[in-house]
């Protein structure tokens, strides 16, 4: 009793020792999940320390076994939630993408629309200017030719004011002048007339001669005479001055006129056109002013689309980053579950190899293996039985093959000498089919060598190694039947070609004849033509007799 007590206080010892250590191992790497697996139980950890001495080999490798099914398990809900993490990443990628191609053509079809009404804009603005340069410079012209006929009535009449007011002028002072000459021609006549009355008394008083008198009387009226003709030509010599200078002035007046003329219509036309190009300037901007509204509408829902696929692009950008990094995370749990999965596989094969040692089958271990599986989960549970049914038939077949040894022992010799026998024959049969397969490799070199021939259009060489082919493998005589035929369709394909050529040739030949004037001589190359295109196709020859009358 006590020692049974002493084992039993020790055994309640070694389990409070080593339960931190298997909770532990039953849950490392495993994430929380929402299917938490279970960890491994007191009672079976009571269990597997409890083990008979029988089953002292086999427990370490049983909780070894359990451990690695544990952190498996762990790291297949770890693979499911990575996958499951990855299936929703995936879907919102997927989302993302959905609507980043919509904004894609929204951004394009607004960018074309935005395009469109500016192009609109400006060329409805192009229009308008035209027609309001168009309207302009005809309003400037009604205007430049309105001021040019007012201008002409008024520089006639100015000019003729001008003339007139010169001539006057002029007139005035030229009269006054002719007058005082006039005036001073008629003093001086009088005064000559007097005088000449005086020495006409006092000649006639001093007895001179009346011819001296009369001499005298006609030298006065000469220089009266010459006195007022030049006086005349001195006022056609002034009328003639006043003429020039008045028609100099009316020149010069004339193009002051002009030029004034000319000043005022520019500043009027400037004023004209300054007025009028600020009404167009004020209709184009009132016309760009009403079409900026829709244009600035189009451009700020392109700049809010843009903006939105921007975003859209980052969130695109950082859910493949997470897409990438869970790929990653969920190849490096797959692996590690693979790893486990070959851990546990290896576990398992080495207990089942423990249990296949001799004298390593007792029903203690057995019902102590039966008392943990029953506490294990289904899966491994069902591993495990699977392995007892395995242990119990392999020593099984131990006995029976243990049985078997002595006859197969004495079969051996028996089955030695067939096997000899047979790699005998299996080595005739490996030389003869290898001496096959090199005859099949010679006969495969000389059809590939023949197709070389072929290609370079010797066919008589190819047909020979054709045949020398079929001599050395007959089994292949399809293939070389095949390549035969090929061959001899290529070379009749190739003189075929040859004879239509030199055929072309002799027709060429027979038309320039022909253009020359031979005809004699080109009916022959025809009849030549004729014959050689008979030998190619008969049936061409049967069309040209129908068609000759």
């Amino acid at each position: 009793m006590s020692s049974s007590r002493v084992r039993r206080a020790a055994f309640v010892l070694s389990v409070a020792c080593w339960w931190p250590a298997w909770a532990v191992l039953a849950q490392q790497s495993a994430p929380a999940t929402d299917d938490p697996v279970e960890p491994v139980s007191f009672s079976l950890a009571a269990l597997l320390m409890e083990a008979p001495p029988e089953a002292k080999p086999q427990a370490p490798l049983l909780r070894q076994a359990i451990a690695t099914f544990q952190s498996r398990l762990q790291a297949e809900q770890n693979v499911k939630q990575i996958q499951a993490e990855t299936d929703s990443v995936k879907t919102k990628v997927a989302a993302v993408n959905s609507e980043l191609e919509v904004l894609a053509q929204q951004r394009q079809r607004l960018e074309q629309d935005v395009v469109g009404l500016e192009s609109q804009q400006r060329a409805r603005l192009e229009a308008l200017r035209q027609e309001l340069e168009a309207r302009m410079a005809r309003e400037l012209d009604a205007a430049r030719q309105a001021m040019r006929g007012q201008y002409e009535k008024d520089v006639t009449r100015r000019i003729q004011q001008f003339e007139a007011r010169q001539q006057e002028t002029i007139g005035q002072a030229l009269e006054q002048e002719i007058d005082a000459q006039e005036r001073e021609l008629a003093q001086l006549s009088q005064e000559l007339d007097v005088q000449t009355q005086e020495l006409n008394a006092h000649l006639s008083r001093l007895e001179i001669s009346p011819d001296v008198s009369r001499t005298l009387g006609r030298s006065t009226a000469e220089a009266l005479t010459k006195r007022r003709a030049d006086l005349v030509a001195r006022r056609r010599k002034i009328i003639a001055e006043r003429d020039a200078r008045v028609a100099a002035l009316r020149v010069e007046f004339t193009e002051q006129l002009k030029r004034n003329y000319e000043l005022d219509q520019r500043r009027r036309l400037t004023l004209n056109e300054a007025s009028i190009r600020q009404a167009m300037a004020e209709l184009l901007t009132n016309t760009r002013r009403d079409q900026a509204g829709q244009i600035d509408h189009a451009r700020k829902m392109f700049s809010d689309v843009r903006n939105r696929y921007g975003e859209l692009a980052q969130v695109q950008a950082s859910l493949n980053a997470r897409t990438e990094a869970l790929s990653k995370e969920l190849s490096a749990a797959q692996q590690r579950v693979v790893s486990l999965q070959t851990e546990q596989d290896t576990v398992i094969a080495r207990l089942e190899g423990s249990f296949q040692q001799p004298n390593a089958v007792a029903s203690e271990t057995f019902a102590w293996f039966d008392e943990v599986t029953g506490h294990l989960p289904q899966e491994l549970a069902g591993e495990f039985e699977r392995l007892k049914v395995r242990v119990v038939v392999s020593a099984e077949q131990m006995q029976r093959m243990e049985e078997r040894s002595r006859v197969l022992r004495e079969r051996q010799q028996a089955l030695q000498l067939a096997h000899e026998m047979e790699a005998r024959q299996q080595a005739a049969l490996l030389k003869q089919q290898r001496e096959q397969e090199a005859k099949a490799r010679k006969a495969d070199e000389l059809l590939a060598k023949a197709n070389q021939w072929a290609e370079r259009q010797r066919y008589d060489e190819a047909l020979r190694l054709i045949a020398q082919a079929q001599e050395l493998n007959p089994p292949q005589v399809s293939r070389v039947t095949i390549a035969r035929e090929q061959i001899v369709s290529a070379k009749e394909r190739a003189d075929h070609q040859v004879r239509t050529d030199q055929l072309e040739q002799l027709f060429a030949k027979a038309m320039q004849v022909f253009q020359q004037g031979k005809y004699e001589e080109s009916i022959g190359l025809f009849e030549q033509v004729i014959a050689q295109e008979a030998a190619l196709d008969p049936s061409s020859v049967r069309l040209v007799d129908s068609t000759n009358p």
